[in-house]
């Protein structure tokens, strides 16, 4: 597993998962899953916005802060988000003995399909965080 800081985005790669979080707007952090290892340049935000970012990296984790938002990747692959420093989201494992984070099928049309299950905490609720992306090998 390998965790990289670049300017204003984590990348953690492990195996073939590849993870990029970034800064998209206030109080807004972007989770991107990259099946294939390899991340590409595409913005799919309708009305893009940039945002200030803290990246603080801590011996047994990385965290990124945008506003009242952050999230933290421990360096096995589990990120939790966090409101005013109060948990809000965090990832469950997919695989026995949390050993695995997300789950991805590769498509015979070379796209694939990937799950990442997230637990919210207690009185909140999220809309919209399932998006679904083709990642063409073609």
């Amino acid at each position: 597993m390998d965790i990289t800081i670049n300017k204003n985005e984590i990348l953690y790669k492990r195996n073939e998962d590849l993870i990029r979080l970034t800064p998209c707007g206030k109080n807004a952090i972007r989770f991107e899953s990259f099946p294939t290892g390899e991340y590409f340049e595409e913005n799919f935000t309708l009305m893009p916005m940039e945002a200030e970012s803290e990246i603080i990296e801590e011996e047994n984790s990385v965290e990124i802060k945008v506003g009242n938002l952050s999230a933290v990747l421990e360096r096995r692959g589990k990120i939790t988000f966090y409101k005013n420093g109060l948990p809000i989201l965090e990832e469950k494992p997919e695989l026995a003995f949390d050993s695995g984070w997300r789950f991805y099928e590769s498509n015979e049309n070379g796209t694939f399909y990937s799950r990442v299950t997230f637990e919210p905490k207690e009185n909140e609720h999220f809309t919209d965080l399932v998006t679904r992306q083709a990642v063409s090998l073609t």
